[in-house]
């Protein structure tokens, strides 16, 4: 039967005006209505649905403040822009929780049914919810911001290991003692990834376990000390330490190896398979690998990419990893971290020289068949050597932790991975070795690594050749190409191999230099290339040049054939007292065979005439000829430069402002 029903105030009536007459005035639209029992059931199920929304939120309210009662600290993580914790006690114990995880809205299931009285069971989106809403409150009222740690975590004078066992011990590491002790609100907060497995509980031995790790690994005579200092740097959180690498041909047990390693500071199982992942081949996928490690060991590298190669580089020195939380936005997530990294497979070239700076590679006794043993026998012995292997470790940790302030300022590193070398040394003195013990053996394996790769890069090789008998070399790029194929030749290398990496043209050769630059300084040279830019028929206007010059820092030079070289009048311009235009590189003319001193008008620059003055640096006087002074900084070149032009002569330095001939 047709009736109508007003929406504001429910009343109805047959026709428009018995509505009006039963009390409506309302200015709504009217519902017309075909059968007034299915309308009624309909506003009903309206009612019963707000109320049951109504119901809900009263839920989430009572269960947010049941979750907020039972929180004891809540955290933004510095190092993770997505991470926010929650310090929580379960089952006896405190531990921190990822507040945008699962097992915190397990957590917070688990304690409210037993805790609330209530037969009602909830959705999981009505967990969510109410973690999103802790989220968005810590995240707009100022909560604190720390670093959140993986496995370890190093502190100014201590070290804290989390065994990553169920009741949340950890081992905590000073300068006066090795304790255990339980997390608690007071100490740093981790964090524990999928893969992250329990470790074993120390327990002291006889002292001479890391020396059994390192014969059951198979490690050479000659690299046991470096490895061993290597290995318990790994539990040096914060210290850059270089990447452990193990090659060798298949059967060599480098699979084994790595996975030993991740076993003894950051397990992942109690398997071999458990303990080495593939590296992943996009660097953003590789960032996420390394965020959700303390160590990451790769198994079987075929290839590192110039991408890939950066992301290492980042990960042992400390860096950043950034993604987009999601395409629908311009948010980001950005993972800081600083790793420790195992791998076996391919040892990178020199074509990503950062990252070779930061490899060491450890040679190995071969595997004799007659002593192979199964991967099950590796493992039991292993877990043997295990609980004696991580006390010598951690009592090892300590006393360098008490020596460091005393040796810190004591020991003088040499390579950019300087921290490695302080701490390295360090820790080799507390075994017991000579001082210095560590960093002559350390060094002595990057002097090897560097030319051990000389034969991959022949240039090396050809430009020793060709500076046998000379200090200094310049010439345009091409023409150096011409002479290093014509001693290549006359050396019997194949210079049309593809097997052999020689630089068959001079832009190749450019490139090759560049990436070669470590190993030539390592055999004493150094190697500018530069752009000619005056016209005086010297070189052809614009063409690439390279100069070599020796490294070797003499007072008074000694030399028996005097190299073409030009005055620094040919630096400075080719006018009296003209300087170099800014931004420009030049060099000394191989064409001039003498040095005399003079300016462009034949006068003898007494006194320093016609060389252009600077407010500040040095200057240099030739002693032999009574000369100068010039200023050094004018000139913008270093010490072996400026000698250079005045072979066999004797030059001193001194100050701007001290009088000619005055010695220092």
């Amino acid at each position: 039967m047709t009736h109508y029903q007003c929406t504001n105030c429910y009343k109805e009536g047959k026709t428009l005006e018995e509505l009006r007459a039963n009390g409506c005035n309302c200015r709504s639209e009217k519902l017309k209505m075909i059968d007034g029992n299915e309308e009624a059931e309909k506003i009903i199920d309206a009612a019963k649905k707000k109320q049951k929304e109504d119901d809900e939120r009263s839920t989430s309210k009572k269960i947010y403040d049941f979750a907020m009662s039972r929180i004891k600290k809540i955290v933004i993580a510095e190092n993770d822009s997505d991470g926010a914790y929650a310090i929580v006690e379960n089952n006896s114990h405190l531990e921190p929780i990822n507040l945008t995880s699962k097992r915190f809205r397990q957590w917070l299931r688990d304690l409210y049914s037993r805790n609330v009285e209530s037969n009602d069971i909830h959705g999981d989106d009505v967990f969510k919810n109410v973690a999103d809403e802790i989220i968005a409150r810590a995240q707009m009222n100022g909560t604190a911001r720390v670093r959140i740690y993986i496995r370890i975590a190093q502190l100014e004078n201590q070290i804290l290991y989390d065994l990553g066992t169920p009741d949340w011990k950890l081992i905590k590491i000073t300068p006066d003692k090795i304790e255990t002790v339980i997390f608690d609100t007071s100490l740093p907060v981790f964090q524990r990834r999928q893969s992250l497995q329990a470790q074993v509980i120390p327990k002291e031995g006889d002292g001479e376990e890391l020396k059994r790790f390192a014969e059951l690994l198979r490690i050479s005579d000659d690299d046991k000390l470096v490895f061993i200092v290597h290995l318990i740097c790994m539990f040096l959180e914060s210290c850059p330490i270089p990447i452990m690498v193990f090659d060798g041909s298949a059967g060599s047990l480098k699979t084994t190896a790595t996975a030993a390693i991740k076993m003894v500071v950051d397990p992942s199982g109690k398997k071999i398979e458990d303990n080495v992942s593939a590296m992943a081949e996009k660097d953003g996928d590789l960032g996420i690998q390394l965020n959700n490690r303390y160590l990451v060991s790769f198994d079987n590298v075929t290839s590192i990419d110039n991408d890939i190669s950066d992301v290492l580089c980042r990960a042992v020195t400390g860096g950043s990893n950034t993604r987009r939380r999601k395409y629908s936005d311009d948010d980001e997530v950005i993972h800081s971290f600083k790793r420790k990294i195992v791998l076996n497979g391919i040892f990178p070239s020199l074509d990503y020289p950062d990252l070779q700076t930061r490899v060491l590679n450890y040679a190995r006794n071969p595997v004799d068949d007659n002593n192979r043993i199964t991967e099950q026998e590796f493992i039991e012995k292993l877990e043997q050597l295990l609980p004696g292997l991580l006390a010598k470790i951690f009592i090892t940790l300590s006393k360098a932790l008490k020596s460091y302030p005393d040796l810190k300022t004591k020991i003088r590193p040499k390579t950019r991975m300087a921290d490695f070398e302080i701490w390295g040394e360090i820790i080799s003195r507390v075994l017991g070795y000579d001082a210095n013990s560590f960093l002559d053996s350390y060094h002595r394996k990057l002097t090897e690594g560097q030319i051990s790769l000389i034969d991959s890069h022949p240039a090396v090789g050809l430009i020793q050749s060709l500076m046998e008998n000379r200090e200094q070399y310049e010439n345009t790029i091409s023409h150096l190409h011409q002479e290093i194929t014509g001693i290549a030749v006359k050396s019997g290398i194949e210079i049309n191999s593809k097997y052999i990496r020689f630089p068959k043209t001079p832009s190749y050769l450019k490139k090759e230099l560049k990436i070669v630059e470590p190993l030539i300084k390592t055999i004493g040279f150094v190697v500018e290339t530069y752009h000619y830019t005056k016209n005086d028929g010297r070189f052809t206007k614009n063409s690439s040049i390279v100069r070599i010059s020796r490294r070797a820092v003499q007072s008074t030079l000694d030399v028996s054939e005097i190299a073409s070289l030009a005055s620094p009048m040919d630096i400075l311009g080719t006018k009296t007292g003209e300087a170099i235009g800014e931004g420009t590189t030049n060099a000394p003319s191989p064409e001039k065979p003498e040095f005399t001193h003079k300016s462009d008008t034949g006068e003898a620059s007494e006194g320093g005439e016609g060389i252009p003055e600077t407010s500040h640096g040095r200057q240099f006087l030739c002693r032999t000829c009574n000369a100068g002074p010039w200023p050094v900084d004018a000139i913008g070149h270093n010490r072996t430069k400026i000698m250079d032009w005045h072979k066999g002569h004797e030059i001193e330095f001194m100050d701007q402002e001290q009088p000619k001939g005055e010695n220092r």
